[in-house]
C-alpha cells in the first residue's frame, strides 16, 4: 500500500515538474518570439525612413506634425501641473531636511540629478502613454477590424509610411520636448516657491543651480525622452497591429500595450542609469 502511494506521488511530481519545464520552455519561446517581432517592427521603421520617397514625405511630413502636436502641445497642461507639483514636493523636503540647503552644493546636485535625469523622462513617458500610446493601439485596432487598411493600400497608400513612422517619430520628437519642459517648469516652481521663503536668498539659488545644472544632463534627459518615445510608439504600434477581426481584442490588445509600455520604459531608464553611472 505504502509502495503504490509513493509511487502515485512520485508520478505526479514528475508530471508537475514536466509541466512547469513545458510552460517554461513555452514562455521563453513566446517571449523570444514577442521581442524578434518588436525588432522588426523598430527595423522596418529605420528601413521605411531611409527609403521613404519626396511624394511619399509630403503627407507622412504632415502626419508627423499632427502626432507632434496631439502627443505634445496638447500634453503641455498636464505636464505643467505634474512638474510644478514634483517640484514643489521636491522643494518643500529640501526645507525640512535642509533649512539652509542653499549653500549645500552636493545636496542641490544630487536633486538636480535626480529630476532632471531620471523623475522627468519617466513622468513624461508615463503621460504619453496614457495619452497617446493607448490612443494609437485603439486607432490602428480599429482601423484592422473595420478594414481601413486595406482600403488605404487599395489607393496605393502605404500603411507603413501613413500609420507607423509619423507615430514613432512624432512620440519620440514630442516626448523629448515634454522633457525639457518638465525640466523648465520644475525650476521654476523651486525658484517660485524659494521666493516665499525668508532663509533663501534667490540669488544664492539661481548661483547653485547654475553651478549644478549642466547641458549634458539636460542632453541625456531629453535623448531617454526620446528614445523612451520610441519604445512607446513600436510597443502600442505592434499590439494595434495584431487586432484581426473581432472588436472585443482592441481592449485587450491595448491593455496589453500599454503595461508593456510602462515596463519597457523603467527597465530602459534603469538600464541607461546604470550605465551612465556604474560603466
Amino acid at each position: 500500500m505504502n509502495t503504490s502511494v509513493e509511487s502515485q506521488t512520485h508520478v505526479e511530481a514528475d508530471w508537475k515538474a514536466s509541466s512547469l519545464a513545458e510552460r517554461a520552455v513555452k514562455f521563453t519561446l513566446e517571449s523570444a518570439a514577442y521581442f524578434r517581432d518588436l525588432g522588426f517592427v523598430f527595423l522596418e521603421f529605420c528601413v521605411g525612413v531611409v527609403r521613404l520617397k519626396e511624394n511619399q514625405w509630403r503627407y507622412t511630413k504632415g502626419l508627423i506634425t499632427h502626432q507632434i502636436i496631439f502627443s505634445g502641445i496638447d500634453a503641455i497642461y498636464v505636464v505643467s501641473v505634474i512638474s510644478m507639483l514634483v517640484g514643489g514636493v521636491v522643494m518643500v523636503q529640501l526645507l525640512s531636511f535642509s533649512p539652509g540647503f542653499q549653500t549645500d552644493a552636493f545636496l542641490m546636485k544630487v536633486m538636480v540629478g535626480l529630476v532632471i535625469k531620471e523623475i522627468a523622462p519617466i513622468f513624461c513617458s508615463l503621460i504619453l502613454v496614457g495619452r497617446s500610446g493607448s490612443a494609437i493601439a485603439v486607432e490602428l485596432g480599429e482601423m484592422k477590424v473595420k478594414r481601413h487598411h486595406e482600403a488605404l493600400e487599395a489607393m496605393g497608400i502605404s500603411m507603413f509610411h501613413y500609420f507607423n513612422i509619423p507615430r514613432i517619430i512624432g512620440l519620440a520628437v514630442a516626448n523629448a520636448m515634454l522633457v525639457g519642459y518638465f525640466v523648465v517648469m520644475t525650476l521654476f516652481s523651486w525658484l517660485l516657491i524659494s521666493s516665499f521663503h525668508q532663509n533663501i536668498h534667490l540669488a544664492g539659488l539661481l548661483d547653485l543651480l547654475a553651478g549644478s545644472l549642466s547641458l549634458g544632463d539636460v542632453a541625456l534627459s531629453a535623448a531617454k525622452g526620446g528614445l523612451m518615445g520610441v519604445i512607446i510608439a513600436v510597443v502600442c504600434v505592434y499590439h494595434g497591429g495584431k487586432v484581426e477581426s473581432s472588436a472585443t481584442e482592441i481592449p485587450q490588445r491595448t491593455s496589453r500595450a500599454i503595461v508593456d509600455s510602462f515596463l519597457y520604459c523603467f527597465i530602459f531608464d534603469a538600464a541607461v542609469s546604470v550605465g551612465f553611472y556604474v560603466v
